[in-house]
């Protein structure tokens, strides 16, 4: 095999010209080294740090709030081998805190340094900025009551709102920065519609949290946080008058279809609500009236009326008693001695006890002329509930006194009888 020889490479005078020209390029590095050893970097968009730990400012707990300047270009001299081994990760930004010791605004000098300063201390550094204005300030959280507020609602004829409320979040905790906290005048949970909306019975929209400062200014603010919701839902009522019949109901009535011809001092009496619950009312009734206390010569009452609907009331005007005069023209009362052995009904009573009643009373009874002058004492009896009896002894009781195979008659009073228990044989 023929033996290679290198000398005759530098005949050829392509081989020498391409060898020149990569020899040229080597002695021109060396020589750049040699001669220029330093470089320079840019690094860009390197955020600035702004770092309270261990200074005043956090020993106040003051936070960064805002600051102007949110990174920068950083330019970084030194030993090309250095410069050249540089990521932006091993790049920082920051600014001094060491004059901040309360709130307000500061502008604070940007510097910028190895994330790992001991890697290399022969570098320098530059940045595009060399201030930020940073706003510090306390944070913390208050809670506030939330007031609803309607805009571009109304009601419908014969109709009007009421008093509006919040369903829920009645109160709402606000997080941020005390200046701002202390702009807070109102909290208000606020429907608007984008239209008009014109009412006819009571809605529970969903409404926006919004802040507004003592004079009445919306306050928009990132810097504030609204828990646990920034909305709530609110109830507007629609409410609307109506003027309504009025009728007297009786209590320990001889029957439910009982009846006396009376006379109001107003037939007739306005109330106020809800409008789906009032536009339903035609009539209302009075506090009841017993017949134990209508007699002859008993016969006027006052009374106010009953209302047993959620929301309803009377209107101011409406707010006073009424008077009902029984007309008793065609009435007659007369006193019976009705022995009570004998003219009685026990109701309620346990099969294990035995009872005995001795009472006599004297009893006033109410009803029809004609009924009432007929009626002898043979004629009536009385019901007495033991139903509460659950040992022997000697009890007193009311009495219901009824007539019988007649409900046009009533006791005017109450009556009473003792009655001894006893252990059933």
């Amino acid at each position: 095999m023929k033996k290679f020889d290198v000398k005759k490479l530098f005949y050829n005078n392509r081989f020498v010209a391409v060898f020149s020209v990569v020899l040229a390029i080597i002695f021109w590095l060396v020589i750049n080294l040699a001669v220029n050893p330093a470089d320079e970097r840019v690094f860009s968009n390197i955020p600035v740090k702004i770092d309270t730990t261990g200074t005043a400012a956090s020993a106040v707990n003051l936070e960064v709030i805002t600051q102007s300047v949110q990174t920068v270009n950083v330019t970084v001299r030194g030993e090309r081998f250095a410069l050249y081994r540089l990521s932006d990760s091993d790049i920082e930004a920051y600014a001094s805190t060491i004059n901040v010791n309360a709130r307000g605004v500061y502008n604070l000098p940007i510097s910028a340094r190895l994330v790992n300063d001991s890697d290399n201390t022969s570098l320098s550094f530059s940045v595009s900025i060399d201030t930020t204005t940073v706003r510090f300030d306390q944070k913390e959280t208050r809670t506030f009551p939330v007031h609803p507020y309607i805009e571009n609602v109304s009601a419908g004829e014969g109709r009007y709102l009421g008093e509006l409320s919040v369903i829920d979040n009645s109160t709402v905790m606000i997080y941020g920065p005390i200046t701002e906290l202390n702009t807070i005048e109102e909290v208000r949970a606020v429907y608007s519609p984008d239209t008009p909306e014109v009412l006819s019975e009571t809605i529970y929209p969903s409404a926006q949290i919004k802040l507004y400062d003592e004079n009445g200014a919306e306050i928009i603010s990132d810097l504030l946080e609204i828990s646990p919701s920034n909305t709530c839902y609110i109830t507007i009522p629609v409410m609307m008058n109506k003027t309504v019949g009025l009728g007297v109901r009786y209590a320990d009535a001889p029957s439910t279809q009982f009846s006396l011809p009376a006379t109001l001092s107003q037939n007739e009496i306005e109330i106020t609500g809800p409008a789906n619950v009032v536009s339903e009312i035609d009539y209302l009734n009075l506090a009841s009236i017993s017949t134990k206390n209508i007699s002859v010569s008993h016969n006027t009452f006052e009374r106010h009326v009953n209302i047993d609907r959620t929301g309803v009331s009377l209107t101011d005007k409406s707010s006073g008693p009424v008077t009902v005069t029984f007309d008793m023209t065609g009435y007659s009362e007369k006193n019976f001695s009705v022995p009570i052995a004998g003219h009685h009904v026990v109701t309620g009573l346990n099969e294990q006890f035995s009872y005995e009643i001795t009472t006599t009373n004297s009893v006033t009874m109410v009803g029809p002329t004609a009924v009432i002058e007929a009626m002898s004492a043979g004629d009536l009896y009385y019901e007495i509930d033991l139903s509460d009896i659950i040992s022997p002894g000697t009890y007193e009781r009311n009495v219901t006194v009824k007539m019988l195979n007649n409900t046009s008659v009533w006791a005017y009073g109450n009556y009473r009888c003792t009655i001894n228990i006893t252990q059933a044989p």
